[in-house]
């Protein structure tokens, strides 16, 4: 099997499942001649710095339901050492809010998670 030049890319979707867990998943189709699934795990910005790995189950869908669009996800932070100084909550909101609007209008962003 000829690997394709650049790998289909698909992140599995958050849903909340108590306090401090979170469930991911996804139904995708799969692409005509495929036979393998790679998952990978990534571990970002988590509050208390662990993940808790379980063997996904991948189940095969003969009649799966309409997917869920796409979501478009925007993470902005500020830049290390050009940020001007925050001495109010004000100032950071202004700060952040103007990051915000400079994405949104370099992008067609679904939402914005901030640090």
């Amino acid at each position: 099997m000829t690997l394709p030049a650049t790998p289909i890319r698909n992140q599995v979707l958050p849903c909340e499942t108590g306090p401090s867990s979170v469930r991911f998943s996804r139904i995708l189709a799969v692409p005509d001649g495929e036979d393998k699934l790679t998952i990978r795990c990534t571990l970002r910005w988590v509050s208390d710095g662990r993940v808790d790995w379980h063997v996904p189950r991948v189940e095969y869908i003969a009649d799966p339901p309409c997917p869920s669009p796409d979501v478009s996800i925007a993470v902005v932070t500020g830049s290390h050492g050009g940020r001007p100084p925050v001495s109010n909550v004000q100032d950071n909101v202004d700060y952040y809010a103007n990051l915000c609007v400079c994405v949104c209008r370099e992008n067609d962003v679904d939402l914005i998670a901030l640090p």
